[in-house]
């Protein structure tokens, strides 16, 4: 299976090399084509570029800034059309930069990310209907960051594991405060 993998110049820290590890781990037979984008909104060509050169899918691995988080939003969009116009799959690994302190922190929910979107796309490659089943019947939280669901922006926020707790609210449409759990785009 060949996947495309495409980070950010801006990202904190160059997390490629892990990132085949854990591929290659999970998934024997995967091979890694990387491209580095210059912009966020650039994600949808570059992933395009990628599909078109081959990929079966294509991981996208981003460390951002809350701030960024409308311009991940119109990515999104974009890249439902693409997923739709190619049949095939974008997935996003996203690490807020409030979920890290240091490299070993971020590398350590890298590989906790990856190899969950790992998992699926071995799923999907052995039996497709089979993640569909797995997701019905597995806990929606394990579910909504496997697949880096953006909705959980306006219902939870996750803690360094992965896990959830509820946003606090204080009345105002301020994303800035997530309560206790601190920012995070999941």
């Amino acid at each position: 299976m060949k996947l495309g993998f495409l980070d950010s110049i801006y990202n904190y820290a160059d997390v490629y090399e892990a990132a085949v590890k854990v591929f290659e781990t999970r998934i024997p037979s995967t091979t890694l084509e990387r491209m580095t984008v210059p912009h966020l909104l650039k994600i949808p060509l570059f992933s395009k570029m990628l599909l078109r050169n081959g990929a079966d899918a294509v991981i996208v691995f981003l460390t951002m800034l809350e701030e960024d988080a409308a311009e991940l939003d119109l990515v999104h969009e974009k890249i439902i059309d693409l997923e739709l116009d190619e049949m095939k799959p974008v997935y996003f690994c996203i690490i807020a930069d409030s979920e890290f302190k240091d490299q070993a922190e971020l590398e350590a929910i890298m590989e906790q990310r990856l190899g969950m979107i790992a998992e699926a796309v071995s799923k999907i490659q052995s039996s497709p209907s089979g993640l569909a089943g797995d997701i019905a019947n597995q806990d929606m939280t394990n579910a909504m960051s496997m697949f880096g669901a953006m909705a959980a922006v306006a219902s939870g926020d996750t803690d360094e594991t992965g896990s959830t707790s509820s946003i606090g609210t204080s009345g105002t449409d301020d994303m800035t405060d997530l309560g206790s759990g601190g920012k995070s785009l999941f």
